[in-house]
């Protein structure tokens, strides 16, 4: 029955073909890293208690991920590029 299930759900067990509850609480917590944006959430649901190990072992960037980033740079320039050169004052902290 467990072997129906994993089929099913299209889990993969290890080479040596055994399944640990680890080996579902990983695909978990990728699964929520993937379809949830706040990492936040899945370090909550996970139990970490640090969110750099939520993003170490479950983040990860996708071509999609990077493209939807670039989009984002690229509308924000399209706005207006006056709008986002800096000022003299932020180029004076900057120096410092």
């Amino acid at each position: 029955m467990a072997k129906w299930h994993l089929r099913k759900t299209g889990i993969k067990p290890y080479e040596d073909k055994t399944l640990t509850i680890h080996t579902l609480r990983k695909c978990a917590g990728k699964n929520w890293a993937d379809h949830i944006p706040n990492p936040k959430i899945t370090q909550m649901l996970m139990g970490h208690a640090s969110l750099s190990t939520t993003m170490k072992y479950y983040s990860r960037i996708s071509r999609d991920d990077k493209k939807k980033a670039a989009s984002v740079v690229d509308a924000l320039f399209a706005k207006s590029e006056a709008q986002l050169t800096p000022t003299t004052d932020l180029t004076a902290r900057i120096d410092k």
